[in-house]
């Protein structure tokens, strides 16, 4: 992967923090801002977050704002805004108390809303059919084409926007799946602070860019240190892999499944 050099302000604000260590004496409970609250503005709070509690704060909470619909214009979880202490006007090096109480609001998709369940009969009504017997616990088998005919039919499924797509994502969340498949297009990198958080998607098969069927798998924002790939293996438009990954959601807008990696081997 290719790494892109920081700039602008947020690369300034770095520097300015930097510069300013050493000038002011702290207390044993007192800590400065990495980066403004302007800075923090439109990056992913993954990354804030992992910064603030990094600089030394204690309560370092979120809040979704569940505004998203397609997720062009701003990206799911994007940061909206960060309060330490109910405040936004706050610059690189303020101080603060470590406990102060920090909030940092994102941007992502609405939760899907569950069907509503029937109301239970007041009165229990008598049956002579026997009781249903329970519901076998899930396999944690790795799930591939080979062992799952639903998932193998993914594979090659002409509309990876079909329904199919999210009702069998549905059913499995939280599985592992296995296949091999190819990276349609050059990774993108979000920097934040000089870290790249990284995403990155997969069609089944070797066709890359060409891809024209099969589902689309996407892992978002990862960490470059957690992408289980090889040392001197690089994921570029076209390569080829082995993906291994848990099942998150299908991203109906997207026409996306969200995963997150367990294994990438090049091939």
């Amino acid at each position: 992967m290719k790494r892109r050099i920081l700039s602008g302000t947020l690369g300034t604000a770095l520097l300015l923090t930097l510069s300013a260590c050493g000038g002011e004496t702290l207390s044993a409970n007192q800590t400065k801002a990495p980066a403004s609250a302007s800075d923090m503005e439109g990056e992913q709070y993954k990354g804030v977050v992992s910064d603030l509690k990094d600089a030394g704060f204690t309560k370092v909470d979120t809040k979704k704002i569940d505004d998203l619909i397609t997720g062009w214009l701003t990206k799911d979880g994007e940061v909206e805004d960060v309060k330490i202490n109910g405040s936004k006007d706050f610059e690189s090096g303020d101080v603060f108390d470590k406990d102060a109480k920090v909030v940092v609001a994102y941007h992502t998709f609405p939760e899907k809303k569950e069907k509503d369940e029937e109301e239970p009969s007041d009165e229990a009504i008598p049956s002579d059919k026997p009781s249903p017997e329970p519901t076998p616990a899930r396999s944690n088998k790795v799930i591939n084409p080979q062992n799952n005919k639903e998932f193998a039919a993914l594979m090659t499924i002409g509309d990876n926007c079909d329904p199919a797509i999210g009702k069998f994502v549905d059913a499995n969340q939280g599985r592992k799946v296995a296949f091999n498949g190819s990276v349609i297009a050059d990774p993108i990198a979000e920097d934040y602070l000089g870290q790249p958080w990284w995403t990155v998607t997969f069609a089944p098969g070797d066709a890359g860019v060409n891809s024209s069927k099969g589902a689309y798998f996407q892992m978002e924002s990862i960490a470059e240190s957690d992408i289980p790939l090889a040392a001197g293996a690089e994921l570029a438009a076209n390569t080829r892999v082995r993906l291994t990954a848990t099942l998150e959601e299908f991203n109906e807008d997207q026409c996306l499944v969200k995963v997150a990696p367990v294994d990438i081997t090049t091939r």
